[in-house]
């Protein structure tokens, strides 16, 4: 046992993924046909390219911060970008419009999709075509800005040095105040009089520097004028817009693939998640790993729709027959000489009720019963249901415990079954009594002359305490858990109040299992 506890694998992440490998592949299914029923039905999309040829009305020049040439032409083409995809320039196409900086060059690549070859074609010169007159409109008013800004600085400077000098008083030196008034003046243009100094003007500078004066400032206001033209841009058409002749690829095939990808990888992320987050026993190695104890047998879940006996469907008939071996090898050595060797007794219990405890305890003595003696023991006399096609009522166990009816009155053979069955009887108010008496103990040591194996019924443990009973005259004691319903906790409080008591379980079987085994079920898959 401690060996075959050492060899179990640990769990891994994918098992939740083999266990479901159908379904999670049957999640992509919907999602490609969407794609490619989009792929079939969907409008036919076309679309026309018109070539912006973008230049600058002068170079740029490097910054003082180090700004390069390059850096400045790739803002500047950035920003012609925005402006042509604007609301300004392009108005209501921009819902369909597509503006594309080509690198390395001063192009604008205006593309523009419609279900309408023409509608393409009219769509992408109307917005080339406005982008060149909000150019032009735009080096209007930046001329008629900077050419109002001329003539009223020209004015000004024409007047400047007159009217300084009609200001000059009458008690002042004149040469000091003539300098005063050239220095004002020179005193912004210092790289057009190159080399002069202040005290090199003579006196008389009035006359003489009065032209001198005036070509000057008319030289920087110009200078200013073009200056301001510097920032301005021009655009024109390199290619119009063609009629597109074929449409657009729909949707590609590849999209086909990454949508089924998709909707197969929600569905197994969520399979993973869950598997990480689980408090159940969905495993073997769930049960070695959290209860420490030792899994003997897995049942799948039954496909058949047969009631009480499930040995016709094929894998809980294969799972059934291990179980059996198992058990067999847990039987204790008898010597060869005993005249009369005693039959076992297997005790067939779970923690709550509805996981499947009866189900395998019938099950397991009609699987049993092709080889040995077997007796069926209906030991929950808490509750009454049919067994095996016996009519509720008839002479059972709490009649034999009693002393109402003798013990051939009680056991009964159902037609087909090929075992002994001791059904429930009537439902007595005092089953824990009847339990615990020395008659029971008797009739069981008598079973167990007459029988190989007795496959004893009893109810959960966490319900009443009658199996604690049945227990203490068992040799062997199956512990039974539904694999996705008993959690961990739930178990582990049940076997407690087993051990507690000195009752070892001989084996934890795992009912409702999707799969024996996740490595034995990829091995059956690849056979």
């Amino acid at each position: 046992m401690k060996s075959l506890a050492t060899a179990m694998p640990t769990l891994r992440w994918w098992w939740p993924l083999r266990r479901h490998r159908l379904s999670v592949l049957l999640c992509g299914i919907p999602a490609a046909l969407v794609v490619v029923l989009l792929m079939v039905y969907a409008d036919p999309v076309f679309e026309s390219r018109a070539l912006l040829e973008v230049q600058h009305a002068t170079p740029p020049q490097v910054t003082a911060g180090g700004t390069t040439y390059a850096r400045i032409d790739m803002l500047f083409m950035n920003t012609q970008r925005e402006i042509a995809a604007s609301y300004a320039v392009a108005g209501g196409l921009r819902d369909h419009l597509q503006i594309d900086l080509i690198p390395d060059t001063h192009l604008l690549a205006v593309r523009y999709r419609a279900t309408n070859p023409a509608q393409a074609q009219i769509g992408a010169n109307t917005v080339a075509q406005s982008f060149i007159s909000y150019t032009e409109d735009a080096q209007i008013q930046s001329i008629e800005r900077a050419a109002l800004l001329l003539l009223r600085k020209l004015e000004s400077v024409i007047d400047a040095p007159d009217m300084h000098l009609r200001d000059l008083s009458d008690g002042t030196d004149k040469r000091t105040q003539q300098e005063t008034i050239y220095e004002d003046l020179l005193s912004p243009l210092p790289p057009l009089l190159p080399g002069m100094e202040r005290a090199q003007l003579p006196g008389n500078a009035s006359s003489a520097f009065s032209s001198l004066l005036e070509t000057a400032l008319v030289t920087q206001v110009v200078q200013s004028f073009d200056d301001s033209l510097t920032p301005m841009t021009f655009a024109r058409i390199l290619d119009y817009a063609p009629l597109p002749e074929e449409p657009l690829e729909r949707i590609h095939p590849l999209w086909v693939v990454l949508s089924y990808l998709s909707a197969v990888a929600l569905p197994a992320a969520v399979l993973v998640a869950r598997f990480k987050m689980r408090d159940t026993l969905d495993f073997p190695q769930d049960v070695h790993q959290e209860l420490g104890l030792i899994c003997i047998g897995t049942l799948p879940i039954v496909s058949t729709t047969s009631s009480g006996h499930f040995l016709d469907d094929l894998p809980f008939a294969d799972a059934l027959r291990s179980l059996r071996t198992a058990l067999q090898l847990l039987r204790p050595f008898e010597p060869p000489m005993e005249q009369f060797p005693r039959g076992r007794t297997v005790l067939v219990t779970s923690g709550q009720s509805g996981e499947g405890k009866t189900t395998l305890a019938v099950n397991l003595a009609l699987a049993t019963g092709r080889m040995e003696r077997v007796l069926l023991i209906e030991a929950d006399m808490r509750t009454a249901r049919p067994c095996l096609g016996l009519a509720a009522g008839v002479p059972g166990l709490s009649h034999l415990i009693a002393g109402a009816a003798q013990l051939r009155d009680c056991i009964h053979r159902p037609d087909g079954y090929g075992i002994d069955v001791i059904p429930v009887g009537v439902l007595p108010p005092n089953p824990h009594e009847l339990l615990a008496s020395r008659r029971f103990r008797r009739v069981l040591d008598m079973l167990e002359r007459r029988y190989d194996t007795i496959v004893v019924d009893a109810p959960a443990v966490t319900e009443v305490s009658d199996t604690l009973l049945l227990a203490r005259h068992c040799s062997e004691l199956l512990y039974v858990t539904a694999a996705g319903q008993t959690t961990i906790q739930q178990a582990r409080n049940s076997l407690a109040q087993l051990l507690q008591r000195g009752l070892p379980v001989s084996g934890v079987v795992l009912n409702r299992c999707g799969v024996t085994d996740p490595q034995q079920a990829h091995k059956r898959a690849a056979a």
